[in-house]
Order: structure tokens, then sequence, then C-alpha cells
């Protein structure tokens, strides 16, 4: 089975647990894959290199980030350097903001290669 890192961005003005990832992270866990879910808000590191730290140590086969809107520019910047590390990667980008604007994301964000729109813990194991 696949190795996945999962991503929770910082917010700006809140921070709470990431549930989504952890229901994301068990439905991929059910279906046998290994899962590391790196919480940048709680873990208190929102810098790019401890996910390329991160990416370079764990070697996932896939990364998926959940997004917010006011999260959406520093998304891009972690699937660029992902993908800068290795193109083989698979990226993936989820939650509230491309849930609203899927089609604008896979638009303007040329190195993610799947977006999921709604309830991820669903699709993404598939």
């Amino acid at each position: 089975m696949s190795k996945i890192l999962l991503i929770g961005l910082p917010a700006d003005r809140y921070t709470q647990p990431m549930l989504g990832l952890g229901y994301i992270g068990a439905a991929l866990m059910n279906k046998g894959h290994t899962i590391k879910v790196h919480d940048m808000a709680s873990e208190n590191c929102g810098n790019i290199a401890q996910i390329e730290k991160e990416i370079k140590e764990f070697k996932p086969d896939s990364v998926g980030i959940s997004v917010l809107t006011a999260q959406f520019t520093k998304a891009k910047e972690i699937v660029k350097a992902i993908k800068k590390l290795d193109t083989k990667i698979i990226t993936v980008m989820g939650g509230p903001h491309i849930s609203a604007l899927p089609e604008y994301t896979l638009k303007t964000v040329s190195e993610v290669d799947f977006v999921f729109a709604g309830e991820g813990e669903i699709s993404f194991p598939e």
C-alpha cells in the first residue's frame, strides 16, 4: 500500500484540531495505507523547510493538503516545493476552499495532481 503524508496548514486567527485530516487518515489506514499527519498549526511550524524535511524522511507516495481560502497561497507554495523535491509524489488538495473552487485550483496550480470537493474521507481512499 501507499505512504501518505497529510498536511494541515496553520490558520491566522484561531487554531483548532484538524478533524477532517483525522477522518481521512483513519479511512486511509482502514484501507491499509501508512499515514503521517503533519499539523503545521499545532506543531508550530508553518515553514516549507520543515515540510521538505518531513518528505525526505518519510518518503511519501502522495501528499494531501487541507486548504482554507486564507491558506491557499501557502498551499500553492508547498505543492510547488513538493514537486521540486520529487515529481513522482502525487499531490492532492481538498478542504473548504478547494470544494468551492475545484476547477480554479486545477487551472492555477499546475503542480497539483488531484483535487477533492466535498468529503475526502470517502473519495480519497479510493
